[in-house]
């Protein structure tokens, strides 16, 4: 709890009104229940995709087969993989497995996720390089700075 009157310190910021204040009771409340609905939604979520897909319940199994299909298909769109013979891998070579994740959206939506346990390559043998590129702020600044100058 934030107390009334706590002074600014260098490595805190303290405000001069407690949660009281600023949170009403009901918001509070609502708050808790959300988040507790939210929790209580984890429970049932699968752990595998055999859960998933035989899922006891016949309206649930029809959504996670659905997720199911979209994230398979999204990946197909993507080209997020090609199609080999098992037998063209050197036999020194493992495949590289894979995991599905599944999550209920808070706005209802069923999710699946197909992830690749990128954990077991081996650095040099199974990939050579990694890069993420990402633009700096700064040059984001500086091109919109220019094009502004330029007049486009």
């Amino acid at each position: 709890m934030i107390a009334k009157g706590i002074s600014t310190t260098n490595s805190f910021l303290a405000l001069d009104v407690t949660v009281e204040e600023v949170i009403s009771k009901d918001e509070e409340f609502a708050d808790i229940q959300e988040y507790v609905l939210y929790t209580e939604g984890k429970l049932d979520e699968p752990k595998t995709f055999q859960e998933a897909w035989n899922h006891p319940d016949p309206e649930e199994r029809k959504k996670w087969r659905e997720a199911i299909r979209k994230e398979f298909h999204d990946m197909i769109v993507r080209k997020v993989w090609r199609k080999t013979n098992k037998s063209s891998i050197p036999s020194h070579r493992g495949l590289i497995g894979c995991k599905w994740i599944f999550k209920k959206k808070k706005d209802g939506r069923y999710r699946a996720r197909l992830c690749a346990l990128g954990y077991s390559q081996i650095p040099g043998e199974d990939f050579m390089d990694t890069s993420s590129p990402v633009v700096d702020d700064v040059t984001v600044r500086i091109v919109i700075a220019c094009m502004m100058i330029m007049g486009k």
